[in-house]
């Protein structure tokens, strides 16, 4: 099949830490300059704000105060962020603020920016007096970025501070990189200070104000570019979807079950088949599977540093083209990975610690692609076996592989572990446990999304982790910033070519573009496809009732016949479905508006006013009287959006 990409004239083709507690829902997006000036303990607009030290040094979510004393202004009614930051070592303070109000609580996101709007992060910066220059006669850097959603640093650069800081206000700025994922749902600034080059070696102390996230005066953004469709790969992808971050994890890890283990069984072996796997990273990129003890948290990505108790196993490619595949493990070591990586040097040649050399076992010169192997007998009798049937044996000590009784969790997935290689992927065809507890077989190639009775998402960045269906016929990107654009694809470019919408299939977003997968059945028996990028906007509702489907460029916007309900069955209940819609009735999948809904049944019981979830939601009516009923969406956040009314229902008694 050809696949052609097109543009038509006319249509615009980190580490992470715990938090304290669970975010709240977003109540407010802000879209314009917001500043944290601590004039009277706040932020300059009607929002209070709370920082708080973040994670490494000195961590723990403690305050950090503000310093009355010391304004960038010299106003006696303000202040400043006082950041002292104990380097000694090799460390990092990690500190964010957020836009909430609820200064109880520095967790607190119910108050979000939408950044995709906003050009840079300025602030003002002065540093003690007494502080040393490094040798190339600064104050090193500060990195600037925000904490996103999910609990993660996000960092778009760091800037210099420059020796002009010290006892002196100095202006700096940092653009925001509009190639990042999560933008669009940012609820605070962060900032990173380190000492992994050496300096500051010592405690560092420094004032911030006037902390700014500056939104754009500028017009939209230009008409993204759409690049060439690229040729998927069924099954499981493990792809480096997020920029700067070259030790994220993007893997999947076992639902709980007591029975994954090996211990106290006569014989288990995991498997799993790489279908494809990076070209020339040489001993870089790795295709990774862990066994761990009990449960990871939903923080723990990690699992080889943050948990106590960890079997690793990775293949990676070597210079001659073949693949390594090591065993390494720890035991007792929760927040670090000296066991995991611990070698005989200069340095550790007596071991004072007693680990054991790692990796404790290696396999090389085998081909990557093909069926790897781990299988342990009587618990302590370990074998991997490479594609090509070569193996190599040895002794786990009883001690350690009593650690991994049941319960305890499988991880399967990749790290990049470079900046060289964003976009690339592991992909796995299967992945399969026999002899255990709880025996189990995912072929990843018939899957159609990841198998929930098995798996769930533990990446650090989830795009980066996903299931490409067999009837995958290609990727389609297009740049970013590209707000409200949507995928759509025809057979022909003729006066009459119908353009299919694609908002459906399975989007992500990879490295600074959005990858849209567009499915074989989109366009069956065709034998040319060509694609562009179409911005909607969002201009009317649109109510679709069981039985009806959405039908874009039709009159009424829907096909089907609505269900019939009766008033006396689950007391009426009728759960329909609410969508942001273009003029043409295209779905718009970008709105979090507030809905009200209302029906021609006065005596029914409505559903609570709720906001659509990325342009959509499903609600909940109790009809009670009998006869043809119909349901209204209005928009309540913007009265220029025109609302609409379902098609009628027959209630019956």
């Amino acid at each position: 099949m050809k696949i052609h990409r097109h543009l038509a004239s006319g249509l615009l083709a980190a580490a992470v830490a715990l938090a304290s507690s669970a975010p709240t829902q977003a109540q407010t997006i802000i879209t314009n300059t917001f500043t944290f000036s601590f004039a009277s303990g706040g932020a300059s607009s009607a929002f209070n704000s709370t920082w708080i030290y973040w994670y490494n040094s000195p961590g723990g979510n403690a305050p950090i105060l503000e310093d009355p004393t010391q304004d960038a202004s010299n106003n006696p009614a303000s202040g400043s962020l006082e950041v002292i930051s104990p380097l000694a070592g090799s460390t990092q303070d990690v500190f964010f603020g957020t836009f909430a109000s609820n200064v109880n609580n520095g967790y607190d996101f119910s108050v979000e920016a939408n950044l995709v709007l906003y050009t840079n992060i300025s602030f003002d910066i002065m540093v003690a007096s007494n502080t040393p220059l490094s040798s190339s006669g600064n104050y090193g850097s500060i990195g600037v970025g925000v904490i996103n959603s999910s609990y993660g640093y996000q960092q778009f650069s760091s800037v210099t501070i420059p020796a002009t800081a010290s006892n002196h206000w100095v202006h700096l700025v940092v653009p925001i990189d509009q190639t990042q994922n999560n933008l669009a749902t940012i609820p605070g600034l962060a900032f990173a200070i380190n000492s992994y080059g050496g300096y500051p070696n010592f405690t560092f102390t420094n004032w911030m104000d006037n902390i700014s996230a500056n939104s754009s005066p500028a017009p939209p953004p230009p008409p993204p570019t759409v690049f060439a469709p690229q040729i998927p790969t069924a099954g499981l992808n493990c792809i480096a979807v997020t920029p700067g971050q070259p030790n994220n994890r993007y893997q999947l890890a076992t639902t709980n079950d007591p029975g994954y283990s090996f211990v106290g069984q006569s014989s288990v072996t995991y498997s799993w088949t790489i279908k494809s796997f990076p070209t020339n990273t040489l001993a870089t990129f790795q295709q990774h599977f862990f066994i761990v003890n009990g449960a990871p948290g939903t923080y723990d990505q990690a699992a080889d540093y943050n948990l106590a108790d960890c079997i690793f196993v990775t293949v990676q490619q070597v210079s001659n083209g073949t693949a390594v595949c090591n065993f390494r493990y720890k035991t007792n070591e929760p927040g670090g990975n000296g066991m995991i990586f611990n070698t005989l040097s200069l340095t550790n040649a007596a071991n004072t610690n007693l680990w054991p050399v790692e990796p404790v076992a290696s396999l090389t010169n085998a081909p990557i692609l093909g069926t790897w192997s781990l299988t342990f007998s009587h618990n302590t009798n370990v074998t991997i076996t490479a594609p090509n049937g070569t193996t190599t044996n040895f002794i786990f000590d009883a001690a350690s592989a009593a650690l991994f009784a049941d319960p305890c969790t499988l991880l399967l997935g990749a790290q990049p572990n470079s900046t060289n290689f964003y976009g690339d992927a592991v992909v796995y065809s299967n992945f399969s446990v026999a002899g255990n507890q709880a025996p189990f077989t995912d072929n990843f190639v018939a899957d159609t999304a990841i198998n929930t009775n098995y798996w769930f998402n533990l990446s650090s960045d989830t795009n980066g982790a996903v299931i490409v269906p067999s009837n995958a016929l290609c990727w389609v990107a297009w740049s970013r910033p590209s707000p409200g654009y949507q995928l759509q694809g025809t057979t022909n470019l003729g006066t009459n070519a119908q353009w299919v919408s694609l908002a459906s299939d399975l989007t992500i977003l990879n490295n600074g573009k959005i990858d849209a997968l567009v499915l074989s059945n989109d366009f069956p028996g065709a034998k040319a496809v060509y694609f562009d990028v179409v911005q909607r906007q969002f201009s009317q509702l649109q109510v679709l009732l069981p039985g009806e489907t959405n039908a874009p460029n039709s009159a009424t916007g829907r096909v089907g016949t609505p269900t019939p309900v009766s008033a006396s069955v689950s007391e009426g209940a009728y759960t329909f479905t609410v969508l942001a819609v273009d003029a043409h009735w295209n779905p718009v999948p970008s709105s979090s508006d507030s809905i009200a809904i209302t029906s021609t049944d006065g005596a029914s019981a409505l559903p609570n006013n709720a906001s659509l979830v990325n342009g959509s939601k499903q609600f909940t009516i109790f009809f009670s009287t009998p006869g043809s009923q119909t349901i209204t969406a209005t928009d309540k956040t913007n009265t220029n959006i025109v609302s609409n009314t379902s098609s009628p229902v027959t209630v019956t008694q």
